[in-house]
């Protein structure tokens, strides 16, 4: 086994600024270390990521990784929508995303925004309401077809079709728990929402076999499963969740982090969801809960690695 790469670096402005790479964001080092022992409240991050649907969307894991964490991460994604590359974003770790793009064409464009330094254990000091704009983001319906993705096969995923005002759904396997209860309306024809949950070992890059965990709420094309992980058409619908509630237990995974995605392809407003994760006896812990989201919504899950 390779041994870990730990770099970090000084600026005259007085930031240590840690640095990893593309999958890096996905696996306990070297960011752990980073994290503990450097003590390292703000990041860089260069990636050439690979965006696949529904959970592993380049905004999605980059603006998980800085909340989970609570860390300033300033992401500069390389760009090439047609070999799925592209997401960019600057984050304030639980302030959640301040700018963020999704290109649907082949373009440079540089991110630009105050970010506060932030301290262990200090609540933030953002006051200002930040506003992106349409300039920041795709219209998903308009742009769907210049963006390509990878497709996660959810076939052995345990799921419910959400059909009603209240739809629950719960989960064990081999020291994983998720429990889910939503309570919802849904109005005209568009995609169909799903809960759904699973563990085990899945491949990366054809090569690398890695244990995961998910367990959350989806949007899919159409009733049939095997339509998950492609994207939804959002152009007449329209969904109003009064609750989600989303928990689930590990014996095997300390890590874990919000995964949101919004039909714009960008990460949920931090002020409309709740995570919290702990470790207890044996067993790690956590919760994402949201009592309102009237905005259709690609994901709302929790993963874990």
């Amino acid at each position: 086994m390779k041994t870990p790469d730990y770099s970090w670096f000084d600026t005259d402005f007085g930031v240590r600024f840690g640095i990893f790479t593309c999958f890096d964001i996905l696996f306990k080092e070297p960011t752990a270390t980073l994290l503990s022992k450097q003590n390292i409240t703000d990041f860089v991050y260069p990636t050439a990521w690979f965006s696949e649907l529904p959970f592993y969307s380049a905004i999605s894991v980059q603006a998980g990784w800085a909340y989970a964490n609570d860390v300033n991460l300033l992401a500069a994604g390389y760009n090439n929508p047609k070999n799925k590359n592209t997401g960019s974003g600057i984050y304030e770790g639980r302030d959640g995303e301040v700018v963020a793009h999704m290109s649907h064409d082949l373009a440079t464009r540089l991110l630009i925004s105050t970010v506060n330094t932030k301290q262990r254990g200090t609540p933030s000091s953002r006051t200002e309401k930040i506003t992106i704009t349409s300039s920041t983001s795709v219209n998903f319906q308009e742009r769907k077809l210049d963006i390509d993705f990878f497709h996660y096969n959810l076939e052995n995923f345990t799921s419910t079709i959400i059909s009603g005002p209240d739809t629950n759904l719960e989960y064990n396997n081999e020291g994983f728990t998720c429990k889910i209860s939503v309570q919802v309306s849904l109005t005209g024809d568009g995609p169909t929402y799903r809960l759904v949950a699973w563990s085990g070992l899945r491949t990366y890059g054809g090569n690398k076999s890695v244990y995961v965990e998910f367990c959350g709420v989806i949007a899919c094309p159409d009733t049939q499963l095997s339509s998950c992980g492609y994207e939804p058409n959002f152009l007449s619908h329209h969904v109003q969740f009064s609750r989600i509630s989303i928990r689930s237990v590990s014996k095997k995974s300390l890590f874990s982090y919000p995964i949101t995605l919004t039909d714009e392809l960008l990460s949920f407003p931090a002020k409309v969801f709740s995570f919290k994760s702990q470790k207890m006896i044996e067993e790690f812990g956590t919760n994402l809960t949201s009592n309102e989201i009237s905005f259709n919504f690609i994901t709302f899950a929790l993963g874990r690695v």
